[in-house]
């Protein structure tokens, strides 16, 4: 049952993930379309977050977190200010399923980073050290919690930064409706606009010289050296355990060095 929105013509979007995924980069793009809401990350996430981390964990139903995201949304719900609404939201990661139970055919778009880039930008961000390590490991529901599964209680960063990636990506890509559901890799994202263009044909919106511009600038050299070839050879073979299944899903790890240090 649909809770139903204010203009049944209004197009919504929200963008999950696990984040250091180009989030803002979306939110910054759409909030440039005329009669477009876009944001990145809007209170209270946090509360969001932890609702994540319980349906991750199976301690809530997609019931439940409707319930919430319908009464924190719910100034979204009755805005009539524009003809798009765009959320750029990783904390949102636990409501693929909700999602379309509060705002009706939203589109839900799925980035996926290749999670060998994705544990090394999380590290360098902080993850492994400081406030966001005390809030990894002490805060309930803030974060997959490794050691709450069977694998082991004594993970290292990488290990639980690699199940943090299988986990959430696993649990969005089953649980959203498959008709309004699209998956972008983060690396295609900024390789060429037509991730961009997918996006905002399911929205109905117009791409934009200038985000058009930006998009290509920040294409990465395809000839960079990757930084998982300097890795140790445990360190290869722990994250191919956890992810291995799901990166060749999406089209990862098939490059010869790779393999060679896997196998």
């Amino acid at each position: 049952m649909s809770g139903g929105v204010g203009r049944t013509s209004r197009r919504h979007a929200f963008v999950l993930s696990t984040g250091r995924t180009g989030t803002q980069f979306l939110a910054t793009h759409f909030a440039q379309k005329p009669n477009t809401v876009a944001v990145h990350e809007p209170r209270p996430s946090w509360r969001l977050r932890l609702l994540s981390g319980a349906r991750l964990e199976g301690m809530a139903t997609d019931e439940e977190l409707a319930g919430h995201l319908r009464a924190l949304r719910q100034s979204v719900l009755n805005d009539a200010s524009s003809d798009i609404y765009v959320e750029s939201n990783p904390f949102l990661y636990g409501f693929a399923a909700a999602i379309p139970e509060v705002f009706g055919n939203a589109v839900v778009v799925h980035i996926v980073r290749d999670p060998r880039h994705y544990v090394r930008s999380a590290i360098d961000h902080g993850n492994a050290h400081g406030i966001k390590h005390a809030f990894n490991h002490h805060v309930p529901f803030w974060t997959a919690r490794a050691d709450r599964s069977d694998e082991t209680a004594n993970v290292t960063p990488l290990e639980r930064l690699a199940i943090y990636w299988r986990d959430i990506n696993t649990l969005i890509s089953s649980t959203a409706d498959p008709q309004h559901y699209l998956v972008v890799r983060f690396e295609d994202l900024f390789g060429s606009l037509g991730p961009i263009n997918e996006i905002e044909q399911a929205l109905g919106a117009k791409l934009t010289t200038e985000m058009a511009a930006l998009g290509t600038r920040m294409n990465q050299s395809p000839t960079r050296k990757q930084d998982w070839e300097d890795w140790e050879l445990e360190e290869v073979r722990t994250l191919d355990r956890i992810c291995g299944p799901m990166m060749s899903d999406f089209g990862y790890g098939t490059e010869a060095a790779w393999t060679d240090m896997v196998s």
